[in-house]
């Protein structure tokens, strides 16, 4: 979110160290710079399911477009290009964030959809290991 916020300081013309209304992103822009970003040997990739903390913040931060199946695609391409790139591991924000919007958790509105499309993205996992 640091690197993406440098990125966008530019294009929005805000500065992060001063106070603002509201910090509005868009899901995919986020998700096309994680996907795109160099990866050291060093770096463990990861990625998150949505992003807002208004609730909580009325300077807060949002990313607008979280749908199930953009969440689905942008994890299955981070859990190929790990694969790939021979990483052990992959993060997600997180399992239960709920003040933020970051939550993988089953709710009403999406039900075990979320957790769904994680199993998805890892089923391609798994289909390369056994094919290997």
């Amino acid at each position: 979110v640091s690197s993406y916020r440098k990125s966008r300081k530019s294009k929005m013309g805000s500065s992060w160290g001063q106070p603002m209304a509201l910090g509005m992103h868009f899901y995919d822009e986020a998700w096309e710079r994680i996907l795109s970003a160099p990866w050291t040997e060093e770096l463990l990739p990861g990625g998150f399911v949505d992003w807002d903390n208004t609730p909580r913040n009325k300077h807060g931060v949002m990313h607008a477009g979280f749908t199930i199946e953009r969440f689905e695609s942008y994890l299955t391409q981070l859990v190929k290009r790990a694969n790939e790139e021979n990483k052990p591991m992959v993060f997600l924000n997180a399992w239960n964030e709920w003040g933020e919007g970051a939550f993988l958790e089953p709710d009403k509105r999406y039900g075990y959809q979320k957790l769904e499309a994680v199993k998805a993205a890892m089923v391609q996992k798994e289909k390369k290991e056994t094919n290997a």
